[in-house]
């Protein structure tokens, strides 16, 4: 849905050149899928998680909501969300051992996102990093790490950056032998009366 709203949006205001680069995007990253599930999958297996917290900024805060929400449905694992640089001032009572913190990392704030990530893997947390290219401090500090590689814009990013996330969630609850095509107490609509 996000890519065809994207798509809709760019054809809209006719921006042919995010249009173009939308469509590189899915071309380039449509090889890369089966890799990053068997990577995820790998991951979930050796890990047993109580929290899951998804930290994102700029246009990476709602796919880190949505990465979050699809992870609490299909696993029914507790999960939440935050503003990456938010994070760092409070919330990051809760990282341990037994704490997922993905990262969706952008390009104009990846610095300040690197130095947090940083900090949580410091005070024992398992990291997932989602960005395009990871630098070194990136790679040391994340136990699981996915690289898009892809010469665009961060909103041309958007919903490949997600996938990895959704993954997380469908593994995670079919090792609690959950069904995540029929997800618990939820129904595909809300009727109200």
């Amino acid at each position: 849905m996000l890519l065809a709203l994207q798509h809709l949006a760019a054809r809209t205001v006719k921006n042919e050149s995010y249009l173009k680069s939308l469509e590189n995007m899915a071309v380039h990253f449509v090889p890369q899928i089966r890799a990053t599930a068997e990577k995820v999958q790998g991951f979930v297996e050796k890990h047993n998680f109580e929290d899951y917290v998804f930290l994102g900024q700029g246009p990476f805060h709602g796919i880190a909501r949505e990465a979050s929400l699809k992870v609490m449905e299909m696993s029914c694992s507790y999960s939440q969300v935050f503003h990456t640089l938010e994070f760092r001032h409070g919330p990051k009572a809760i990282v341990s051992p037994n704490t997922c913190l993905a990262f969706f990392l952008s390009e104009n704030g990846y610095k300040a996102e690197e130095e947090v990530l940083g900090e949580m893997a410091e005070l024992g947390g398992a990291i997932i990093a989602i960005c395009n290219r990871a630098s070194e401090h990136v790679r040391r500090n994340s136990d699981l790490v996915f690289e898009l590689g892809f010469d665009g814009t961060d909103v041309a990013r958007l919903a490949p950056y997600l996938v990895p996330a959704q993954l997380l969630g469908f593994f995670t609850g079919t090792k609690k032998n959950l069904d995540p095509d029929n997800p618990k107490n939820l129904t595909r609509i809300v009727i109200l009366d």
